[in-house]
């Protein structure tokens, strides 16, 4: 379960046995449901967020990647995260991810298992249509990296900080350039 304020109106992210997720808004002391989410069976870690213009948006993890929607005109859409395929730590039972819009670029933050564990941090830069990593490829190098979250600063610098499992469970930082 997750909610959210988006404008002044709230809306609820539900689940039903961690494997059906939907969203409901509140109008006029009513839940209402938010159109029909797309393939949300087997979904793990569903999170609720909204961006600048007050549009929805779900991310949650599956057997196989992250898997991000958002709604417009009436309907919930599907960003493409067939490249971050295999790339998700989707056995974890901790929280994996963190999501944010920054400046109408989406960006994903993930407890990665490839290529060397740690935390990683890709934008989805529209006029490509790719899933591209910021600063490189894995942001933090350790093997127990927990609880990515994403911040926004001023002139959009983006804040990462998560729990340092190689370096006494502490909070660590990373500081990087402005999503592109």
């Amino acid at each position: 379960v997750d909610i959210r304020y988006l404008g002044t109106t709230p809306y609820v992210l539900t689940s039903t046995n961690m494997d059906v997720v939907s969203v409901l808004k509140n109008e006029n002391g009513a839940w209402n449901t938010v159109g029909q989410l797309q393939s949300s069976s087997g979904s793990k870690s569903a999170l609720l967020y909204g961006d600048a213009s007050g549009r929805p948006w779900v991310v949650f993890r599956n057997s196989s990647r992250p898997q991000i929607q958002y709604f417009e005109n009436g309907a919930w859409a599907a960003l493409d995260t067939t490249q971050l395929k295999g790339t998700m730590d989707t056995s974890s039972v901790f929280q994996t991810m963190d999501f944010k819009v920054i400046d109408g670029v989406p960006v994903l933050a993930f407890q990665t298992i490839k290529n060397g564990k740690g935390i990683r941090v890709y934008a989805h830069c529209k006029g490509n249509q790719a899933w591209e990593p910021l600063a490189g490829q894995t942001l933090a190098a350790c093997a127990t990296c927990r609880y990515p979250q994403l911040a926004v600063g001023a002139a959009g610098t983006i804040y990462l900080s998560y729990r340092d499992g190689d370096n006494g469970n502490k909070m660590s930082v990373k500081v990087f350039a402005r999503a592109p």
